[in-house]
């Protein structure tokens, strides 16, 4: 499924896996609205270019304990507002922290192809074409 561009996007920007750390981005027009309603704060108290501590809720429940580091379009990473969480590692945690994303209108994926939207096409374009064979040169 191809997401349009005008499309909020989350997804988990770490490895999976065992870790201190993990991170996930969110990026979009959304992507304030989403923070806002899962983490502690209010988005009205969002400035960019600055980290909160704070906590991940779930209807009341507190999933973890994160910093939320906000960036405004279009001085981020995407050219759209921006909302990285950094939570504790694992799988268990950063996924929990996705679906809440994703149930708060955050589509997965999409990063790669919202930063460069001409590598989408350029990607597909190398993965069909047929390569040529590389010599080592001495």
């Amino acid at each position: 499924m191809m997401l349009s561009m005008d499309t909020t996007i989350a997804a988990i920007a770490t490895a999976r896996g065992q870790a201190s750390v993990a991170v996930i981005r969110l990026s979009g027009k959304d992507a304030w609205d989403i923070a806002g309603t899962i983490f502690s704060r209010k988005k009205s108290q969002f400035k960019p270019g600055r980290f909160y501590h704070g906590w991940i809720t779930d209807d009341g429940h507190i999933v973890d304990e994160v910093l939320l580091l906000v960036s405004k379009g279009p001085n981020s990473y995407t050219g759209e507002d921006v909302i990285e969480i950094q939570c504790h590692g694992g799988d268990a945690i950063s996924h929990k922290i996705l679906n809440l994303c994703a149930d708060l209108r955050g589509n997965r994926g999409g990063f790669g192809i919202r930063r460069y939207p001409s590598l989408h096409y350029a990607c597909r374009s190398v993965v069909a074409s047929s390569a040529p064979t590389f010599r080592h040169h001495d």
